[in-house]
């Protein structure tokens, strides 16, 4: 074996191992990351209100993450985030809901 193949594959520094946590702990980042940013974003002449943030949706795809949340606070919020395994980070994307409607399958 040579020496130099042995050290690399030795060396615990190079041998950085991906994350694959568990759901718990991935839903309880999922939430505080939302409720920070709902923090960041709230009104700052207002009192803060008591308000929960809950997951709508999640689902895990190989190394990656998905969930809409949303909260208790009635502004027509959703958030949509999403963990990229292969980077080991974060998108948060944040959208008001305008509108739902019903559409009849026959109508379209």
């Amino acid at each position: 074996m040579d020496d130099c193949n042995e050290r690399q594959c030795c060396d615990k520094e190079s041998r950085k191992k991906p994350i694959f946590p568990d759901s718990t702990k991935m839903d309880g980042e999922a939430l505080k990351i939302v409720k920070k940013y709902m923090l960041e974003h709230l009104d700052k002449s207002e009192e803060i209100p008591n308000f929960d943030v809950y997951i709508v949706w999640k689902c895990k795809t190989l190394q990656n993450w998905k969930y809409l949340i949303s909260s208790t606070i009635s502004d027509g919020m959703y958030y949509e985030l999403t963990f990229n395994g292969d980077r080991e980070e974060w998108y948060l994307d944040a959208y008001k809901k305008f509108e739902n409607r019903a559409i009849a399958y026959m109508d379209v």
